[in-house]
């Protein structure tokens, strides 16, 4: 139990790592959705491009909530 709970920790920390890494690459949008396909995380120009303030304002959301009709078909067919 305690190995799972180190790796698990360790996970998280080097997702916060990366999720850090991409708020420092100009033009380059990141995100990570869950299993339903709502984002969990991503960065600032993500948030840009869909016109709000804050990635915040984007988590929980699906790519239908997010996108016009025929680019969410088209990135729920990539996902």
């Amino acid at each position: 139990m305690a190995f799972k709970r180190r790796f698990v920790t360790r996970l998280c920390q080097s997702s916060i790592e990366i999720s850090q890494l991409f708020e420092h690459l100009p033009d380059v949008c990141f995100f990570v959705k869950d299993i339903d396909g709502r984002f969990i995380d991503g960065n600032q120009f993500l948030a840009q491009k869909l016109g709000v303030d804050h990635i915040e304002d984007v988590i929980g959301l699906t790519d239908a909530q997010a996108f016009p009709d025929d680019l969410a078909r088209i990135f729920l067919t990539d996902d």
